[in-house]
């Protein structure tokens, strides 16, 4: 597994919250977690910028679809990104 001598581990949230689920879409690999965590890169995961989600609540998924990201967790917690991950807004299945 030579690959694995490439890998760099970062710590991407603040210790203790954990990653619970990626989506990548337009060059932009977005992972959200812990505590309405969300990290974003653009340049296949060598640096990475975290992003206000709005909420505390725990994303447990995320999605890419329609040129758009979803996120959804706890308490049903919804949130859309229109501009490949940089800000995002509540939404709801109405």
């Amino acid at each position: 597994m030579s690959f694995l001598n490439k890998w760099l581990w970062r710590r991407l949230f603040r210790k203790g919250q954990l990653i619970d689920a990626l989506a990548i879409g337009n060059n932009t690999i977005v992972i959200v977690g812990d505590s309405g965590a969300i990290s974003i890169s653009t340049n296949d995961g060598r640096t990475w910028h975290s992003k206000n989600s709005g909420t505390s609540n725990t994303l447990s998924g995320i999605s890419f679809i329609n040129n758009n990201f979803i996120a959804f967790g706890d308490f049903d917690t919804i949130l859309i990104s229109t501009n490949d991950g940089h800000t995002w807004n509540s939404a709801s299945l109405q």
